[in-house]
């Protein structure tokens, strides 16, 4: 072979060369990346009204807001100014209003947070009975709340401040875990 021969052979070896690794880097450029989910509401309601029914064919609770914004990528609904109105089996109704709320997915959980209050009626033998917050966890199978900032409680002319509170949405009772300090009238004659 001639002098030429090899430097064509070298070429056509180097074009070869080179056009594979072109043809890898252009491969690699294009491969598509995967896509984070966007955290983007995919429906809403604006004024909205729900009433979930127990199994007794009862109302369990009715949700209200003012709106309601969807998002697939966690499931989970968030809505502004909202009221939940609670109807336990023997005890009077729980009446809760919020700023915001999120319920997670699966409906199992929903927080409140801003100014949050909770108002129990009046019966025959209670007084009507409020609780303000800034956060609250409520978990609406089991019909109980929680929370672990100050919470300031309002029953007759009776005050408590509490950090901290643990509530049973149908027996109406009440614990309060932390920094307790409060301010009873006795009835008037």
């Amino acid at each position: 072979m001639g002098k030429i021969q090899y430097i064509v052979l070298a070429l056509i070896l180097a074009v070869t060369v080179l056009s594979g690794w072109l043809l890898k880097l252009v491969e690699v450029s294009h491969t598509p990346r995967p896509v984070p989910a966007r955290h983007i509401p995919d429906y809403y309601f604006d004024r909205f009204t729900a009433t979930v029914m127990g199994t007794n064919n009862r109302p369990r609770y009715r949700i209200s807001a003012t709106r309601l914004d969807h998002y697939p990528d966690d499931d989970n609904k968030v809505l502004t100014h909202l009221e939940l109105i609670f109807y336990p089996l023997s005890a009077a109704t729980w009446d809760i209003t919020a700023e915001r709320g999120v319920i997670t997915a699966h409906n199992r959980l929903i927080r409140l947070t801003g100014q949050v209050r909770l108002v129990r009626a009046a019966t025959a033998t209670r007084p009507r009975v409020t609780l303000d917050t800034t956060e609250l966890l409520i978990y609406p199978q089991e019909k109980r709340a929680r929370t672990d900032t100050v919470v300031m409680i309002r029953a007759g002319r009776d005050t408590i401040r509490a950090r901290g509170l643990r509530a049973d949405l149908n027996t109406g009772q009440f614990e309060l875990p932390a920094d307790v300090q409060g301010h009873y009238e006795p009835p008037r004659p």
